[in-house]
């Protein structure tokens, strides 16, 4: 058994990129080798279709195709847009309501569900009201 002077720690940074890495570490003592291959996940990342939506004051339902490594949480905050589904086919759906007032902006928050690391945010723009007859 080594004693904690004979044991050397190894510190691998943190990877930023999209893909996994992977490496190998050789300990050598003596005549003896030994190799341990490591694997580093991806960083969680997110890539939207679309970065804004822009949306006239009757508002409506969309799609936004998205492609991710991780499942994620979507949020919010505006009472006017309603979330209606994140599917496993990557698709986030939502509602915009009809606009009763001025223009406005608001957005839809998506966090790496493991660790509420916020990898994106989809910007939405609303027009004012459209008069109707």
């Amino acid at each position: 058994m080594p004693t904690s002077s004979q044991i050397k720690t190894k510190i691998v940074e943190k990877n930023f990129e999209k893909d996994e890495r992977t490496g190998t570490f050789f300990f050598v003592r003596d005549t003896d080798t030994l190799t341990v291959e490591i694997c580093q996940e991806a960083r969680p990342f997110i890539e939207l279709a679309e970065e804004s939506v822009t949306v006239d004051g009757d508002g409506g339902t969309f799609d936004i195709l998205f492609l991710s490594n991780t499942t994620v949480s979507v949020e919010t905050r505006n009472e006017w847009i309603r979330l209606i589904n994140v599917s496993s086919g990557n698709i986030l759906s939502f509602e915009v309501l009809r606009n009763h007032s001025e223009a406005r902006e608001g957005s839809i928050t998506i966090s790496c569900d493991s660790d509420d690391e916020i990898l994106s945010v989809l910007r939405i723009y609303q027009g004012e009201k459209i008069p109707h007859p």
